[in-house]
């Protein structure tokens, strides 16, 4: 595989690489900052209404998209990956009130503009 060479010659050009990699750092920083602050809005929940978060929990822990997301929280040792440093801070556009209704409308509604353009699960009629 060919590619650009540096002024040496020997080394491939590597000045995007700086680059990439801060980019990659950026999102890391973000996407943790944003699972601590839902974990943080988990937390709070649970201890301001116990038994509405328990019956919740109990609803959707069986849930194939909140299995999934299990499995691929626990495959990817996100939980390590959160607690990694210190704390990073609150994410303010993390799943506000407001974006959880629009998500329950989206997937109460089967017809909704999504399912239109992508199609609903297949056999569900």
């Amino acid at each position: 595989m060919s590619g650009t060479r540096s002024a040496g010659g020997d080394e491939p050009d590597r000045r995007g690489d700086d680059d990439l990699i801060a980019l990659l750092g950026e999102s890391n920083d973000w996407l943790r900052g944003f699972l601590c602050t839902l974990a943080r809005r988990g937390a709070g929940f649970r201890r301001r209404h116990p038994a509405r978060a328990a019956r919740l929990i109990d609803t959707v822990s069986r849930w194939p998209v909140v299995k999934g997301g299990q499995f691929l929280f626990d495959l990817m040792e996100w939980e390590d990956f959160m607690i990694d440093g210190s704390p990073p801070p609150i994410t303010s556009s993390a799943l506000t009130g407001a974006s959880w209704v629009r998500i329950a409308k989206l997937l109460r509604d089967r017809n909704g503009p999504w399912i239109r353009r992508h199609g609903g699960p297949r056999g569900c009629s």
